[in-house]
């Protein structure tokens, strides 16, 4: 009777909000999520894709009878285009396979009645847990790089993006935006890491934006 009353509960409110509360049981885990988001500062997401941009929009534009500048602009075109879309991506990610697994619930909630599918519930609610946290752990992330990443930005070019400036710290620049590019990949590979369950899944979405950003520069080229 307890598993029965458990379940009744859980079907009940588990997209109607909870009694005192705006959210039912599906958004328990992307709750929990957000407030980690805040406690982390969730503006420093905002300024780090600022800062991209603005180094992305002053830019200035290449002499059309200098081929190598020309290359040198498209190259640090693709570089901050794959930054800032792997950011987007993996916001974007979580949310919607969240979504999606949430609306599973019902499904998957009287299972918990029945011995030999109990695991198979706990097994969705690991799998929501861990969607829920890559926006937690791309927080993180985004909260250690930000301040590396625009410290970076204002020391080396002080507001000067001239392909001039470019040019000559494109070593440095390339380093620094590859490895952030990496760290962000492996984004769900450490979630699922730390919460277990499939937050792995969306690393095939950045993969796939990864490789169409190679692709579109290379054609650029």
């Amino acid at each position: 009777m307890l598993r029965l009353g458990f379940c009744c509960i859980l079907e009940s409110y588990w997209i109607n909000p909870l009694p005192g509360a705006s959210w039912g049981f599906n958004k328990l885990f992307s709750a929990i999520a957000q407030e980690i988001v805040k406690v982390l500062d969730q503006n420093t997401q905002a300024q780090l894709t600022s800062a991209i941009l603005e180094a992305w929009h002053k830019t200035g534009l290449p002499s059309l009878l200098s081929p190598l500048e020309i290359f040198e602009y498209v190259y640090v075109q693709v570089l901050m285009g794959i930054a800032a879309a792997i950011i987007f991506v993996i916001n974007v990610s979580s949310f919607i396979f969240y979504a999606v697994t949430a609306l599973f619930g019902p499904l998957f909630i009287p299972l918990f009645m029945v011995d030999s599918f109990r695991g198979k519930f706990f097994q969705f609610l690991d799998v929501l847990l861990s969607f829920a946290m890559i926006r937690a752990v791309a927080a993180a992330f985004i909260f250690v790089w930000s301040g590396f990443y625009t410290t970076f930005l204002q020391q080396t070019f002080n507001g000067d993006y001239s392909i001039a400036m470019w040019m000559a710290n494109i070593l440095p620049v390339t380093m620094v935006f590859v490895a952030f590019i990496i760290n962000m990949l492996f984004i769900p590979q450490i979630t699922q890491a730390i919460f277990g369950g499939a937050a792995g899944a969306t690393a095939s979405a950045q993969n796939l934006v990864t490789r169409m950003a190679l692709r579109y520069g290379s054609g650029k080229k």
